[in-house]
């Protein structure tokens, strides 16, 4: 069983990204076999004006027979790479901290490269049906304040986003662990961490089953 860790912590100075980086040593250690991903070391090709029709064009078949530029190139090998580790992994676990309530832009960039119809999903009359099925996902997200339940607890989008996209890719499930309350002063970032941790504990051994 392969399994991928995805470090998308854009600011190293950053509270939640201490808390990060700590919830990221706590799965290496009971996963020294697993492949750690850090989107904001790496090169992540991203959708835009010029880079998304060569994107469709590849996946359609309609830009079979194109000439591409050598930046066209590189943008398909590189998407090429990241979509076939993806599907490799059997568990997919996303460390980030929640940015403006959902999910930070490195990550969406990510997912552009791996929500891809024909490769991880296909279109059918019933509308689209994932791929992907036998694999997990499990976000582990840290957050300032507490959004699992009180007045905040609507605010929160990435959690239900990453729901949809893996859901819709034929994931068997997408779990949360959370490191909430890093700027709580009645919880703080160690605290936060720690029930994070003991969380991760808690929920591991049937997330890799």
């Amino acid at each position: 069983m392969q399994t991928l860790i995805i470090n998308a912590h854009p600011d190293p100075r950053n509270k939640t990204a201490y808390c990060t980086n700590r919830l990221v040593d706590c799965l290496t250690e009971k996963l020294p076999d697993a492949t750690v991903l850090n989107l904001y070391n790496e090169d992540i090709p991203e959708l835009t004006a010029e880079t998304l029709p060569v994107f469709n064009g590849a996946y359609s078949g309609d830009g079979k027979d194109a000439e591409l530029s050598k930046g066209a190139q590189h943008f398909l090998a590189r998407n090429a790479e990241l979509l076939e580790q993806f599907k490799a992994a059997d568990r997919v676990i996303i460390a980030m901290p929640m940015h403006n309530f959902t999910v930070t832009s490195r990550l969406k960039d990510y997912l552009d490269n791996i929500i891809v119809p024909g490769q991880t999903f296909q279109y059918t009359r019933e509308g689209p049906q994932g791929l992907m099925g036998g694999h997990k996902a499990l976000l582990v997200q840290s957050s300032g304040s507490v959004y699992s339940t009180g007045p905040l607890a609507p605010w929160e989008q990435s959690y239900p986003f990453l729901q949809t996209a893996f859901g819709m890719l034929g994931f068997d499930s997408t779990d949360i662990v959370r490191a909430e309350g890093t700027m709580d002063p009645n919880i703080g970032p160690d605290v936060a961490v720690e029930r994070a941790c003991a969380e991760l504990e808690q929920k591991l051994p049937e997330f890799l089953a």
